[in-house]
């Protein structure tokens, strides 16, 4: 699929697209292209580039929380269980995630909701891979779940004193970039006071 046959004002913007996708890929713009057209948007290079820089931004923020989590997840088994500290800096992410799980009561802590975490992990890890391995986010299903409802998710099984600043960083991810055309707005869990 040719970027010159879906990006409505090419031919205008030619030497700027094959920089661009000289330096990060044409596929990466064909995602957001096919994105862009699932949502109804315009396909114009301006459009594609907002929503290659808002995409970025997401993964970017998201990087944070899950380096975050995984940290607190090592954290937590650490403390409650007889695994030596070396094999546990060494876990990768899904360790980590499932070591946390399986210490059970001991895993409870400011309001995380540990039950969604459990139910959710293949959404989680899927997520985590597509983030730490760079790869475009909004056009993609995470375990058949929506980027959307995935960063919903995040916001329930974080820390209650991480959640303002996650959905701040998130909310803020297309601040200057994209008009309303679509964006993922997310919003404070209703009855929390942070």
């Amino acid at each position: 699929m040719s970027l010159e046959n879906l990006i409505i004002d090419y031919d205008e913007n030619k030497e700027e697209i094959l920089h661009w996708t000289k330096l990060k890929g044409e596929y990466r713009y064909v995602d957001v292209v096919q994105f862009l057209t699932k949502q109804k948007i315009q396909c114009s290079w301006a459009n594609v580039t907002y929503y290659i820089k808002y995409d970025k931004r997401i993964l970017i923020n998201s990087f944070k929380y899950i380096v975050f989590l995984e940290e607190l997840y090592k954290s937590f088994i650490s403390q409650h269980t007889d695994i030596e500290i070396k094999r546990i800096i060494n876990y990768e992410f899904k360790e980590a995630l499932n070591g946390f799980i399986s210490i059970e009561t001991q895993n409870q802590y400011d309001d995380m909701d540990v039950v969604l975490l459990k139910n959710e992990i293949k959404t989680i890890n899927s997520f985590r891979n597509r983030v730490v391995h760079n790869k475009m986010l909004l056009n993609h299903s995470y375990n058949g779940k929506s980027l959307e409802e995935v960063l919903n998710i995040f916001i329930k099984i974080l820390p209650k004193s991480y959640r303002s600043g996650y959905i701040n960083d998130m909310n803020s991810c297309s601040k200057n970039i994209t008009s309303n055309l679509w964006h993922i707005e997310l919003e404070e869990l209703k009855n929390e006071i942070i």
